[in-house]
């Protein structure tokens, strides 16, 4: 129920992406992955009270690291900023990610990008897998995703689009091996069809390149 949430509210279905996580908190109020997702559709929906309040009254007892409970709070932080404003700060993150030799995180380039950082974003996860430096879906140790499923924070954080509309994420998804499986297979994302560029002919031109 928290992926399904995490997807619907990529969709920009905000309400029912709500629903569906309290259900799932309801479940397993104790659970920081449910948690962690509530958090993240409430910042979705716009509701930053809320998700403030889940990160000082009500962190659960296990699985969340206060270095979490900080890096929440400070996204939180962000999305309170003007948008306008939110670019200085994504620069300052992205130069601090690019320094370091920890697995990167898709998540913290795909926040950037969507404050108005995406070519440096790029230019960022580009030299990590250059260099050959590992790849995370999030940055959170206690209740992130699993490192096998990097990709597909691409597509279920509601931050995709900044991403998708690119002009370099075919090229990034030839990289990753996403583009060759959807040519091979003919079954391509949602985006294919909701960028303003032709996805599917860069996307052959970026396999191609790399052949």
């Amino acid at each position: 129920q928290a992926f399904r949430a995490s997807v619907l509210a990529a969709l920009g279905r905000n309400e029912e992406a709500l629903r569906t996580v309290a259900a799932a908190w309801m479940r397993w109020p104790d659970a920081a992955f449910i948690w962690y997702a509530t958090w993240l559709t409430l910042c979705g929906a716009g509701k930053l009270d809320e998700a403030d309040a889940l990160t000082s009254r009500n962190v659960p007892k296990r699985g969340v690291t206060p270095k979490d409970v900080r890096m929440l709070q400070a996204f939180s932080a962000l999305l309170r900023l003007p948008e306008a404003e939110r670019g200085p700060p994504c620069e300052t993150m992205l130069a601090n990610l690019a320094r370091s030799t920890k697995p990167l995180a898709l998540s913290s380039c795909m926040v950037a990008a969507a404050a108005g950082r995406a070519d440096m974003a790029f230019d960022v996860l580009e030299k990590a897998l250059d260099e050959g430096r590992a790849i995370r879906p999030d940055p959170h140790d206690g209740f992130g995703m699993a490192r096998s499923l990097s990709s597909m924070q691409l597509f279920v954080n509601a931050g995709g689009a900044p991403f998708h509309s690119h002009r370099r994420f075919p090229h990034l998804c030839a990289r990753l091996g996403l583009a060759q499986y959807w040519i091979e297979s003919g079954q391509w994302p949602d985006c294919a069809d909701q960028v303003e560029y032709d996805f599917r002919a860069e996307c052959a031109k970026a396999v191609a390149a790399r052949a």
